[in-house]
């Protein structure tokens, strides 16, 4: 029998960012069938909806996606230059090496959690904007629109672990 590999605590912590990205965009086509689920009890239009609500609405929808890839870009590209350059390997400070919190490699590894957490979040609100729209305008063309653009920005976003390693090397260049 082999021995076990000693436990990568930065795979892990990535791997718990992907479990909760993958929740987020998972929650997308339940969005999409909880509208189509009340669309088939209620079809048509809601009475009395302002013309200029479905293009407002659609407008916050593609505003929240601007947002989403404007501030990963934001948080990334700061933890990029603030940061020195470390080495991948690298799991603690000269001062405290059991402490991966307390070193570069750590922050690094906290904003781009942040960086994805808040980018997937806007996306996820972005199909929320489209589930409004769906049952609005009692058609599920309006929210397909919304639900497709914030699904394909989750996944061009994905967090990976080259995209981690190039940012801790500060050669990444963000989406």
């Amino acid at each position: 029998m082999q021995p076990l590999a000693p436990p990568n605590p930065a795979a892990a912590k990535l791997r718990t960012l992907q479990i909760l990205c993958t929740a987020m965009a998972v929650s997308v086509p339940l969005y999409a069938l909880a509208g189509g689920l009340a669309l088939g009890a209620r079809p048509g239009p809601a009475p009395g909806l302002p013309p200029g609500l479905l293009l407002s609405l659609t407008s916050v929808g593609i505003v929240l996606i601007l947002l989403a890839s404007r501030i990963r870009s934001g948080l990334l590209r700061r933890v990029a230059l603030a940061s020195p350059q470390v080495s991948p390997g690298s799991t603690g400070s000269p001062g405290n090496p059991g402490s991966p919190e307390n070193t570069d490699v750590g922050r690094v590894f906290a904003a781009y959690a942040r960086a994805n957490l808040v980018s997937f979040a806007l996306l996820e609100g972005t199909a929320v904007v489209g589930l409004v729209l769906e049952l609005m305008t009692g058609s599920v063309r309006y929210g397909l629109v919304l639900y497709a653009a914030s699904l394909v920005s989750m996944l061009v976003r994905w967090p990976r672990q080259g995209e981690l390693a190039r940012l801790a090397r500060r050669r990444i260049e963000p989406r």
